[in-house]
């Protein structure tokens, strides 16, 4: 009778383990940084790069630092490249334990990824009208 009851709650346990939930976003930006109108780009190659954040009771929040050390993170893998076009940033967050009614404290991961063309660009001479 015991070996079931301590069965049944390492059962029970493992199955809440298995418990998640995801949330899935992201945006596409033409370029990192400002083009000039009458400038080259030149595509040099694709480049990724990924990091994981972890937080307890509230989803870690990725802010505008997070986001330039990403970038140049990129930009340092294509050391000619100088801005990143085609960009694209998705975070995942996933919450672990999704029991707030039980009274559990829930942990949250979130991975950002961003990628996209690492691109070399030259600013022409030509004066604009």
């Amino acid at each position: 009778m015991l070996i079931k009851k301590t069965s049944t709650i390492i059962i029970t346990l493992l199955a809440l383990l298995q418990l998640g939930c995801s949330t899935k976003n992201g945006s596409l930006s033409l370029s990192s940084d400002y083009v000039y109108p009458n400038s080259n780009v030149t595509p040099i190659q694709m480049a990724q790069v990924s990091r994981t954040y972890f937080s307890i009771v509230i989803p870690p929040m990725f802010n505008k630092e997070d986001y330039y050390e990403l970038k140049e993170e990129l930009l340092q893998q294509v050391p000619e490249a100088d801005i990143v076009t085609n960009f694209e940033y998705e975070a995942e967050t996933t919450q672990w334990l999704p029991l707030p009614y039980v009274g559990i404290v829930s942990p949250y991961t979130m991975t950002v990824t961003v990628k996209g063309m690492a691109s070399k660009m030259e600013v022409g001479k030509k004066e604009l009208y």
